[in-house]
C-alpha cells in the first residue's frame, strides 16, 4: 500500500479512544480519519463516504454487552466498504466471544493489553491483507478442548438460524428475511452462506433437510 494508512476508530470508551488516538496520531505511517462511539451512526459516517476518504483500517473495541450489535455493524461495513479491514481491539479471550467475533468477518484480533509496537504491527499488517491474531487467541482456537468446543457449538443450530431456516422453507427471500431480522441482505446473504459452509450444505434444500432433521 503507497501513502499512509487511513484508520478509523470506534469506541465507546472516550478515555481510551483519546488514548488509541493520541498513540496512533504520533506514527508517521498513519493517519487518523475518524475516531468515534462504535455504533450505527458511527458505521454509517464511514461506509457513506461523508468523512471525504475511506479507511483503509478500522480499528474497532468491541465488547461482550455490545457484541450483537457490534457484529451487525461489521456486518454492514462489510457491505458498504469491501476492501475495509477490520482489526478487533478487545479485553476478552474466551472461546465463545471469539468465535462470534471471528466469524463476523474480522482481519484481526488482538487483546488490549497489546504494546504499542506490536498495534502498530498489526494494523501495517491488516492493511497489507496480512491476517493478524493475537497468540493468546490461537492457542485458544488450537487447543483441544476449545476445539472440540467450537466444533460441536458450530454443528448446532442457534435460535436465530432456525428461524432463517423457516422462513427459506416457506419460501422467503433474502430481503424479506433481512427485514424480518433488521438486518442488511448483504449481512443476510453472508449469514447464509456461512450456515452452508459450516453445515457442509450445497444448497438451501440441503439446508432445509437438516433442519427437518433436528426437528
Amino acid at each position: 500500500m503507497s501513502g499512509r494508512v487511513k484508520i478509523a476508530i470506534f469506541d465507546d470508551c472516550v478515555i481510551f479512544r483519546a488514548g488509541l488516538t493520541s498513540v496512533l496520531g504520533k506514527i508517521p505511517e498513519f493517519e487518523i480519519v475518524c475516531a468515534s462511539d462504535f455504533n450505527t451512526d458511527s458505521a454509517a459516517l464511514v461506509g457513506s463516504g461523508v468523512l471525504g476518504v475511506s479507511p483503509d483500517v478500522l480499528l474497532a473495541h468491541t465488547t461482550t454487552k455490545d457484541i450483537n450489535e457490534h457484529i451487525e455493524i461489521i456486518g454492514r461495513l462489510r457491505d458498504a466498504n469491501a476492501s475495509l479491514r477490520i482489526l478487533i481491539i478487545s479485553e476478552y479471550s474466551d472461546i465463545d466471544y471469539l468465535v462470534k467475533i471471528v466469524a463476523s468477518g474480522c482481519d484481526g484480533y488482538v487483546l488490549r493489553s497489546v504494546s504499542e509496537e506490536s498495534l502498530r504491527r498489526a494494523i501495517s499488517n491488516i492493511a497489507a491483507d496480512i491476517f493478524v491474531f493475537d497468540r493468546i487467541v490461537i492457542s485458544k482456537f488450537f487447543m483441544a478442548p476449545a476445539l472440540d468446543h467450537y466444533i460441536k457449538h458450530s454443528q448446532e443450530l442457534s435460535n436465530r438460524e432456525t428461524k432463517i431456516l423457516d422462513l427459506i422453507a416457506e419460501g422467503q427471500r433474502n430481503n424479506e428475511i433481512a427485514a424480518i431480522f433488521n438486518l442488511s441482505p448483504g449481512t443476510m446473504k453472508n449469514l447464509i452462506s456461512d450456515m452452508l459452509h459450516r453445515y457442509k450444505c450445497k444448497n438451501r434444500s440441503q439446508l432445509i433437510n437438516l433442519l427437518r432433521s433436528k426437528n
